[in-house]
């Protein structure tokens, strides 16, 4: 697939990859998040090949050059190749298809739907044109009767689906440079409506539509949602668009309705789930990335006049600034007054360079023009390089008149506004340490390398080493107060950092009280930054038993207790009475008891171990006993495990009983090596540095391994070791 990294072509290769198809692709405009979770969903990205790859079919996003190598190549050898919207509708074909359609609100109205239709545990298959939150897929194919797609009418694919159900949201001159004029728009959609198959759903007030409501097989809606009981709660943390909510309930509704022959309870569970509605995070839609109870960040995906007006309509206040991008130089020039309606109006806007999306320059759909064509009446602007953005919002923020900020665009509006809001968020966790803090020194831009076992990764924006639980509990009220994510560091022995860093605060436990360990009658009192050598040896030196194999972890006490370490079937957690705690909020919790799991503990998520209470054997052993069991293990470990830098095992073994060394040995991947990393000759569940390594080339072995894997032996492999980065944080 050329061109993964977008939306579409996201969604469509991970429903590809569900249905059993082996999916690579690439991208030249390829950003690290989306080429992370394109892995995590089990999509193969590489490098763009000088070559056409072996592959059964070369699909491509719509804004691939014609002339593009590859594609020429593809075109010219006879293989089968497809646009994106070409081959989802190739793949729909047979599916019994609800397509969302309509110039605005698709994928916001189709999260909605696919979201209530999960909470009432209706199988059906999706594609999303967004991203949920978190490691949530954008797309999912289960072999259900039911597919749930959002349909894009800026292609010419848009003639080729013949739904069982069209929900169409709304209908506005869009597109220009391909329809050309209303009409055109109107008579695909039109087009669209006689194919579908069961039912058409739109809205009774929707004035652009009126033209299709005498058609046979249209059904209408209300768009006026009552603002009492609990459908104030629809809005949800997002305050979305009444109108998304209202089709969405109507879409899920008719599927019910059609689906009763295979279910007559769904339209019964349908009403009880109603009255649970939620709202599912998509990003880059009507997100808050920053609140200080001062200054709110907002950032919405909006490139038409009609949905940035809806935008403003639930944010524009007279104390907000507004960022507007436009998007393409097409689109501006043909609703220039329609963007000039909508925006003269707005207290203070700041105007981004247009983003031109691969069209050529044209001086008409600037954002300069857009400022004078505004300037003309009456409504004076600013267009801004993104570089100085910042600047200028805090030279505004500065004067207290204005307390919200909105970016609002498409392209790469979303970055700067994350960067701001960063930026921001930056500031007000110093100034909280300064004063909550004072004699705490916080170190910026701290490189993270010597921290971690694998020795490779970027910087964290804070790095902080409290001296006492009372500075720690401080510390992290300013991280909580600022919301800023926190990250806890000891030996670093399971972390892997990302090569660009972590934009938050890592809290390293070092020296006293950290490492303090003593004996209390039958009990051990330990210190969370203690080592787990350290407690070994302390207990050999005692004669207690049990802790033999703590010598070969190289980690400390609290991390071993949170991800409840082990070696040679013993775990950290069949040891431990009882921990105190700093919650993720600042408070000290005593004596608390902790649940263990494999490689899991119930230690609250964000919570800071201080120390632990473990048992004490009554058993006494000779320390040269026990000494001696300590250098027989440490034998067998250097026969079995590599000696260069590495992050312990990546892999948790799989339930089934096998080990995840053994499966990868298995599927013959020992010795293989990416840049400056190799899967150890040694033992094949450990990636070793072997001196130049980047965390991407040590991510991009983590993923061949389990795609392999999965490909010989059909077993999911989840990693041990811990992703530090801006977009994720964990296991995965």
């Amino acid at each position: 697939m050329a061109g993964i990294g977008g939306a579409g072509m996201t969604a469509l290769a991970v429903f590809l990859r569900q249905r059993g198809d082996y999916v690579c692709g690439f991208d030249d405009f390829l950003k690290r998040e989306a080429e992370f979770f394109l892995n995590c969903w089990d999509v193969e990205v590489i490098d763009r090949p000088c070559e056409l790859p072996q592959c059964d079919v070369f699909v491509h996003t719509a804004a691939l050059a014609k002339k593009d190598p590859l594609l020429q190549k593809a075109l010219a050898s006879g293989l089968a190749t497809f646009s994106r919207g070409h081959y989802l509708a190739h793949v729909l074909e047979d599916e019994k298809l609800l397509a969302v359609v309509g110039s605005h609100g698709k994928t916001t109205t189709t999260a909605l739907i696919i979201d209530q239709l999960e909470r009432m545990n209706f199988r059906c298959n999706y594609l999303l044109g967004g991203r949920f939150e978190g490691l949530r897929a954008p797309a999912c194919y289960q072999h259900a009767p039911w597919t749930i797609a959002e349909i894009d009418e800026s292609e010419e694919s848009f003639e080729r689906f013949s739904p069982q159900i069209t929900l169409v949201l709304n209908l506005s001159m869009d597109h220009d440079s391909y329809y050309g004029n209303l009409q055109k728009l109107r008579e695909t959609f039109g087009r669209l409506l006689s194919r579908t198959k069961q039912r058409v759903l739109m809205a009774r007030d929707e004035e652009s539509l009126s033209a299709f409501m005498r058609l046979s097989n249209v059904s209408t809606f209300s768009r006026n949602i009552s603002t009492e009981s609990n459908d104030a709660k629809y809005l949800g943390a997002n305050a979305l668009n009444r109108d998304n909510i209202a089709a969405s309930l109507a879409a899920v509704g008719a599927l019910c309705e059609l689906s009763t022959e295979n279910d007559p309870s769904l339209p019964k569970i349908f009403y009880e789930t109603v009255q649970k509605f939620r709202v599912p995070t998509i990003l880059r839609r009507q997100n808050c990335l920053y609140d200080d109870g001062i200054v709110q960040v907002w950032v919405d995906y909006a490139h038409h006049p009609r949905e940035v007006s809806a935008f403003l309509e639930n944010y524009g206040q007279e104390d907000s600034i507004v960022v507007f991008q436009p998007h393409r130089y097409s689109r501006t020039t043909s609703h220039l007054d329609e963007f000039m309606e909508v925006l003269r109006n707005v207290p203070h806007l700041i105007l981004l360079p247009t983003y031109g999306a691969f069209e050529p320059f044209d001086e008409q759909g600037t954002a300069e023009h857009l400022a004078e064509r505004l300037a003309k009446v009456g409504k004076n602007t600013r267009c801004v390089e993104e570089k100085s953005i910042g600047h200028h919002l805090d030279m505004l923020l500065e004067g207290g008149s204005f307390r919200r900020v909105l970016f609002v665009g498409a392209g790469d509006i979303f970055s700067s506004a994350v960067d701001y809001g960063n930026s921001l968020r930056a500031r007000r966790f110093l100034r909280l340490c300064r004063c909550l803090c004072p004699s705490l020194h916080i170190r910026e831009n701290a490189s993270l390398k010597s921290f971690t076992t694998m020795r490779v990764g970027g910087n964290a924006r804070f790095f902080a080493e409290p001296r006492s639980v009372e500075e720690l509990q401080r510390l992290l009220r300013c991280a909580v107060e600022a919301n800023l994510r926190h990250f806890v560091i000891g030996a670093g022995s399971n972390v892997l950092v990302d090569d660009e860093g972590f934009f938050g605060l890592v809290i390293h436990l070092r020296s006293q009280p950290w490492e303090s360990i003593a004996l209390h009658g039958n009990t051990i009192c330990v210190g969370a930054g203690v080592s787990l050598r350290t407690l070994a040896h302390f207990c050999r030196d005692r004669g207690i038993v049990g802790y033999s194999f703590c010598d070969g972890i190289p980690g400390t006490v609290g991390g071993a207790i949170a991800g409840n370490a082990g070696a040679t079937n013993h775990c950290i957690g069949d040891f431990v009475c009882h921990v105190s705690y700093v919650d993720k909020n600042g408070a000290l919790v005593r004596h608390q008891m902790l649940k263990f799991s494999y490689r899991q503990s119930s230690l609250p998520r964000g919570s800071v171990l201080v120390c632990a209470t473990l048992h004490k054997s009554e058993q006494y052993h000779c320390p040269a006993l026990i000494s001696m069991e300590m250098s027989n293990m440490s034998l067998e470990r250097k026969k079995k495990q590599p000696r260069k830098a590495s992050a312990g095992s990546i892999f948790r073994n799989p339930p089934a009983g096998i080990s995840s060394g053994k499966l990868i040995d298995g599927a013959g991947l020992k010795g293989v090596r990416v840049g400056g990393a190799c899967i150890s000759p040694v033992h094949g569940n450990f990636v070793v540095n072997e001196g130049s390594a980047s965390c991407s080339d040590v991510l991009r072995l983590i993923f061949l391994m389990r795609r392999t894997v999965k490909s010989h032996f059909a077993i999911d492999m989840r990693t041990e070791v811990c992703f530090l980065a801006n977009f994720w944080e964990g296991s995965f």
